[in-house]
């Protein structure tokens, strides 16, 4: 949270609806998604559960059903074991569990309310998040932590085969529910490589470079702000192959001024040389990525 206190200063905290658009709702207490090895494909549960409040299903964050379910089996284990197992143990497990419970419930929405409110108001920096959901990766760490311990403790105090071999099919159940098989690579390996590999170095003047060009238009099931942040993504691949820092870029949350994102192709240039000059930035270079050239970027 703290490092997003300097942020804060300067761009102020973002509006609550920025945070509840990207918000998860009751139901997306698992994730089950249809691209998921275990639960999409094997054995494709998600056509029974309403899998999520999301336009793609099974994006959210959330603990793996086995997981989920260990977790919680984990907790009444250590409970009934209150009376003959470590006290300081058993609290920090089922501290443990109450915190992950807590994330969840402190970072979900109903209609337009949601918990996090307090916490954008108590916590220093939380007034910068924007996908809440993200916590849930904290959460699924937690769980994992809890149902190691538990096992672990289970294997120091019992021989029976066959509860050992639960734990290890239980093991190798969550394991395989953490496969997704969804194509989450925005370009090729090789292809990337190559298009770094053919940047030419710009002229040995140029301190600070960008690069226009036509942007690709979004093709069937793709949006516009997705297509010229992977616009953004090569360019700064680019400008890392030549070694000079560029104006280019993308984020969840712009500085003030920066538009480059927002324009259409041809009032880049414009937007460039207006947040150089609003910063101080001086011996600007553009690449244009359909001629291959460079040329002088001052306006």
């Amino acid at each position: 949270m703290y490092l997003y206190l300097g942020a804060l200063r300067t761009l102020g905290t973002r509006n609550i609806y920025d945070y509840l658009t990207l918000a998860h709702t009751a139901v997306d207490v698992i994730n089950v998604g249809s691209a998921e090895l275990l639960w999409g494909r094997l054995f494709p549960i998600q056509r029974v559960w309403a899998i999520s409040s999301f336009d793609q299903p099974g994006h959210f964050l959330a603990l793996t059903p086995v997981l989920l379910l260990s977790c919680a089996a984990s907790a009444a284990y250590w409970w009934k074991k209150r009376s003959s197992t470590n006290p300081l143990l058993r609290s920090l497990i089922l501290g443990t569990v109450a915190a992950i419970g807590l994330v969840f419930l402190l970072t979900l929405k109903q209609g337009d309310v949601t918990p996090f409110e307090f916490v954008r108001w108590i916590v220093p920096g939380a007034g910068a998040i924007r996908v809440g959901m993200r916590g849930q990766i904290i959460a699924s760490a937690m769980a994992a932590v809890v149902v190691t311990a538990s096992a672990a403790h289970i294997f120091d105090s019992t021989r029976a085969r066959f509860a050992r071999a639960i734990v290890w099919v239980v093991f190798g159940l969550i394991v395989a529910e953490q496969i997704n098989m969804i194509d989450v690579h925005l370009r090729q390996h090789d292809s990337l490589l190559a298009m770094m590999a053919s940047t030419p170095m710009p002229p040995t003047d140029c301190k600070v470079v960008y690069f226009t060009g036509r942007r690709p238009m979004p093709t069937a099931g793709q949006f516009e702000g997705a297509v010229r942040a992977i616009w953004e993504y090569n360019a700064m691949w680019r400008a890392l192959a030549i070694n000079k820092p560029t104006i280019n870029g993308t984020s969840g949350w712009y500085p003030p001024g920066w538009t480059l994102t927002a324009v259409d192709d041809t009032h880049v240039e414009e937007a460039a040389h207006d947040w150089a000059a609003k910063n101080g930035l001086h011996d600007l270079c553009a690449y244009d990525v359909g001629t291959g050239n460079w040329r002088r970027g001052e306006p």
